[in-house]
């Protein structure tokens, strides 16, 4: 059962209304998001360097301290719409905190003002930052929520096909890889999600996409020829409709013979890794993620 702490989270979105906001323009969404995300302190033992990757706005956080040499490019999530550095700042900051390895967060084009392939064509020059900065390909890892979590495995798969050197291990919270929306879990469990819908994730697919194939593997890694990948953890939680995304994949990348673990957590929300400063929860999912970067970094 979940804690009481997560309940109250679940009962806090369901108060605001999360998933019913498809209406709300795209302006008003994204400042609600990261008026959210500034609701949540940084630990006090990060530091943070804002830069630039070409016209890109990025941000380096860094633990003070014991850094690791290695190196975390993370993707935001927010279904290509929304979301910014500023929404998920905590969230990898709490990760940098406790694995000690640095993390370049980037702002990445967002639809539909920069529809597909912009989002993926922005990470794959911060990856490839990354490595003309002089950082090994075996030491740096991947890793989104939810929309980022389907252009993490993008990214891995674009860099494989381009013969870049992959990096040592990815990481995909609440991944969406299919934007054609077949997963059953879509329907089966849209009553209990807070926080996305499957008529929601459409509109952000529809503004995505602008009419290119949802099933280019590039835009939905499910139906990609996965071989080849580096290592991957997926963590899920038991009670979002983007369930059979991550029980999907995980099942593609083991028959590609990828080294996959697949994390569900029981009655867990959408990206509740997020909500670690109320929800005991996340900061295990937290230290699940620093125990796996650390293993294949």
């Amino acid at each position: 059962m979940p804690s009481p702490e997560h309940n109250q989270v679940v009962d806090m979105l369901i108060a605001f209304g999360v998933k019913d906001k498809i209406d709300t323009p795209l302006s008003e969404q994204r400042i609600a998001y990261e008026a959210a995300g500034a609701l949540y302190p940084l630990p006090e033992d990060v530091e943070i360097e804002p830069i630039n990757v070409g016209e890109m706005n990025c941000e380096w956080i860094r633990p003070k301290s014991a850094e690791k040499s290695a190196a975390l490019l993370y993707l935001h999530g927010g279904g290509y719409v929304i979301g910014s550095i500023a929404t998920h700042r905590e969230l990898v900051a709490r990760i940098v905190s406790r694995s000690k390895i640095p993390a370049l967060i980037i702002d990445y084009r967002l639809a539909p003002e920069n529809p597909f392939p912009a989002a993926l064509d922005d990470s794959i020059a911060a990856y490839k930052y990354l490595l003309s900065s002089g950082n090994s390909s075996d030491k740096i890892a991947i890793a989104g929520d939810s929309a980022g979590g389907g252009l993490t495995m993008a990214t891995l798969l674009k860099a494989r096909d381009s013969s870049i050197s992959l990096p040592g291990c990815a990481v995909c919270l609440s991944p969406w890889v299919d934007l054609t929306m077949s997963g059953e879990t879509m329907d089966l469990l849209v009553d209990r999600d807070p926080v996305v819908s499957k008529e929601s994730l459409q509109m952000m697919a529809d503004h995505y996409t602008r009419g290119h194939d949802p099933r280019d593997p590039y835009v939905s890694a499910i139906f990609g020829e996965l071989t080849g990948l580096p290592p991957i953890l997926i963590q899920v939680g038991t009670a979002e409709v983007l369930l059979d995304d991550a029980r999907r994949l995980e099942k593609t990348l083991k028959a590609a013979g990828i080294d996959v673990t697949l994390t569900e957590y029981p009655e867990l929300i959408h990206v509740f890794q997020a909500f670690a400063a109320n929800s005991p929860e996340a900061g295990q999912a937290t230290e699940e993620i620093c125990e796996f970067l650390c293993r294949f970094l």
